[in-house]
């Protein structure tokens, strides 16, 4: 079992996505906080690394919402 944060999760894709991950321990964030396990602001570098900070180690991100960049996680900046 992984442990996956998956952004957005009250949405179309984001549901979509939480199907897929039935058998991973799933924590879920949104913008708002309402209906899931934390709040996050994804424009903020400061709200992103709270998030993390709380949520611990983890195995993958699932973010479905806003413009995402593919890159090796530990390589991504706020301006990339």
């Amino acid at each position: 079992m992984k442990k996956v944060i998956v952004i957005g999760e009250s949405a179309k894709i984001g549901k979509a996505a939480l199907s897929g991950l039935r058998h991973h321990d799933v924590v879920s964030a949104s913008n708002s906080g309402k209906g899931c396990d934390y709040q996050v602001d994804i424009g903020s570098e400061k709200s992103i690394r709270k998030l993390l900070k709380r949520v611990g180690s983890f195995d993958a991100v699932v973010n479905t919402v806003g413009v995402c960049e593919y890159a090796d996680f530990t390589n991504m900046t706020e301006n990339k």
